[in-house]
């Protein structure tokens, strides 16, 4: 069977979020002037707490993809919290040669993309520092081991 376009995969959780929606329309835009298409595998749930049976069955979304059509898999690791779902589309696109590109989490055998949140939050913390000359200072990462809150606290220990 011959395919009338070329599609690439997306797989992320939370789609609805503003960040995320943007980065799919982005997707999209580029990827229909080039004669692409795309497949979202999205899920309401992003998996970070403990499993539901609601979560089992939104995790079956992952199940459904087609990989024989797929040309290219782009998935956002951040945005699914279980690393069951996560080896699973890898293994699946590695079998079949697929080539993904990851979005902000680095993945071994991956194209990552990673934007450098950590050179933008140093010039804030020494913007507070140094100009405002704070010294009393509180600071309020993110979630507890979470890469993006561990870069937070190296980078602010860093200007201090």
């Amino acid at each position: 069977m011959q395919k009338a376009a070329r599609i690439i995969g997306i797989c992320l959780s939370r789609v609805q979020e503003e960040y995320r929606l943007q980065c799919i329309k982005a997707f999209n835009q580029h990827a229909s002037a080039k004669g692409y298409r795309l497949f979202i595998f999205n899920a309401k749930s992003d998996f970070f707490l403990p499993p539901t049976p609601t979560d089992f069955g939104e995790m079956t979304v992952y199940q459904l993809i087609p990989y024989d059509l797929l040309d290219a898999m782009i998935l956002f690791p951040d945005t699914i919290h279980r690393d069951s779902i996560l080896n699973d589309i890898l293994e699946n696109c590695r079998s079949r040669q697929i080539p993904v590109l990851t979005i902000d989490t680095a993945l071994e055998g991956c194209i990552n993309f990673r934007f450098d949140y950590a050179n933008s939050f140093e010039k804030l913390c020494r913007h507070v520092v140094e100009v405002h000359h704070a010294r009393t200072l509180f600071m309020l990462a993110g979630f507890a081991e979470n890469n993006f809150s561990n870069e937070r606290i190296a980078v602010f220990q860093k200007v201090l």
